[in-house]
């Protein structure tokens, strides 16, 4: 439920976050050194704050610190306003959710981003076994834990409550499925060599769907049926393996064999290219338990191929040299928060490259992916994992019979548990514990 903020003044958005980019950005060095030159009954009554001083103080020492002239205790009174507005900001959410504030300083737009609460573990393993970044160097001595992050122009945060997986707290272990149920070679490719050219003439590219869907949709469909009887909760496809009529094949089923007596709580049901000509988006559908819509997320970064032979297979016969996926690239990020934490569901490359996602960060990635290799995922989801604690999740639409680049899995422990793949199934389960 979203409610109005009744204790937290909007007036102080803008300067906490100022302040916060003045503290952390231009002064994070100097605040360690002082914070670990002085004894901690020091530390502790110079960053003392009441609120009622912070209403009134903290935005004439923004002032001050952005006029460059801010003494050490200036600045570690504003420290100490962080801290206080931190921990006022973290009662207010605990009572209800509110999508976080974005406010304009410095030139550019920013969002207030609250800690992930890094849920997802191994069954029987600690919450935690090693230290985060924000736990080590300057940032470990700031001990600060929400953060402002920048945003480009055209972004939109579609930041929401989702109670779909809110089931599972009464039993806390999350069983995840990961379909790489089929490759690209298995599907259909358009290059359209009378369209307009990308950059460098490249030439558009579309996926159009499977080759013989009729062959496909009884191997998802016994996907289906399998995670149902081995009581998977969220179930992950790959990345643009189903078109809008197979899509519509899936949201039949669950409605008819999971929702009567539902144990699929969350399907991220791959991608696909939608849309009329040029008008397209590689777009992921989010289900529930019925096949409702939940969420949607269209793809953010653009994917080009340069490699000839990587096209011919795609396209026998293609004399192309380059390609493009000519897809309108989306403005709006999805950003859900559930009993499960934070979930965000990147497609394929925007995992890797987009550094807002990244920015963000969340206690759950759940990743369709279509690549010919996951090294660059398996970095990136210990990045995540180092960074925010966060449990990443691809699904690879590639590499039948390969198995190590059909999945990534990665769990922010020192030694992650494989998945166990379902003997005559292309369906991968691992259990994780949700600390809640």
């Amino acid at each position: 439920m979203i409610r109005p903020r009744e204790h937290f003044p909007d007036t102080l958005y803008s300067p906490w976050c100022r302040a916060w980019i003045r503290v952390v950005g231009s002064h994070g060095q100097r605040l360690a050194n002082w914070l670990d030159g002085n004894p901690q009954s020091t530390v502790a009554a110079a960053i003392r704050v009441d609120w009622d001083t912070l209403v009134s103080t903290l935005p004439r020492l923004v002032v001050d610190l952005e006029a460059g002239a801010a003494e050490d205790l200036s600045l570690v009174r504003t420290y100490g306003c962080l801290l206080e507005l931190e921990a006022r900001h973290r009662g207010e959410s605990r009572r209800w959710f509110a999508p976080p504030p974005e406010i304009e300083a410095a030139g550019r737009r920013y969002a207030l981003v609250p800690p992930t609460r890094k849920t997802a573990r191994p069954p029987d393993a600690p919450a935690t076994t090693f230290k985060l970044s924000s736990q080590v160097g300057i940032a470990g001595a700031h001990g600060l834990e929400y953060c402002w992050v920048p945003l480009e122009d055209d972004d939109i945060l579609d930041w929401h409550r989702e109670a779909a997986l809110d089931a599972v707290l009464a039993n806390p272990r999350l069983r995840l499925g990961l379909a790489p149920c089929a490759t690209h070679e298995q599907m259909t490719w358009h290059l359209d060599d009378q369209a307009p050219r990308g950059r460098d003439g490249r030439m558009p590219l579309r996926c159009g769907g499977a080759k013989d869907a009729a062959t496909l949709w009884p191997v998802i469909e016994s996907l289906l049926t399998a995670a149902y009887r081995e009581e998977v909760q969220v179930l992950l496809l790959p990345e643009l393996i189903l078109d809008e009529a197979m899509l519509a094949q899936c949201r039949d089923w669950l409605e008819r064999q999971n929702l009567p007596s539902p144990r699929l709580r969350l399907i991220v049901a791959g991608t696909r290219h939608c849309g009329e000509g040029n008008d397209f988006a590689n777009r992921c559908t989010v289900l529930d338990q019925g096949g409702a819509l939940l969420w949607e997320q269209d793809k953010r970064s653009p994917f080009v191929i340069d490699d000839r032979g990587a096209l011919a297979r795609l396209s026998p016969g293609c004399r192309a040299q380059a390609a493009f996926e000519p897809t309108i690239l989306g403005r709006q990020l999805a950003v859900r928060e559930s009993a499960a934490g934070r979930l965000l569901t990147p497609i394929c490359l925007d995992f890797i490259e987009g550094a807002l996602w990244s920015e963000l960060g969340a206690d759950i990635f759940l990743v369709p992916a279509m690549s010919p290799g996951l090294e660059r995922f398996r970095d990136r989801a210990r990045d995540m994992g180092t960074r925010h604690g966060a449990a990443s999740f691809v699904c690879n639409a590639q590499c039948a019979g390969q198995e190590r680049e059909r999945y990534v899995a990665y769990l922010p422990i020192r030694r992650s548990l494989p998945p166990t793949a379902l003997p005559g199934h292309e369906l991968f389960i691992l259990d994780v514990q949700l600390y809640v």
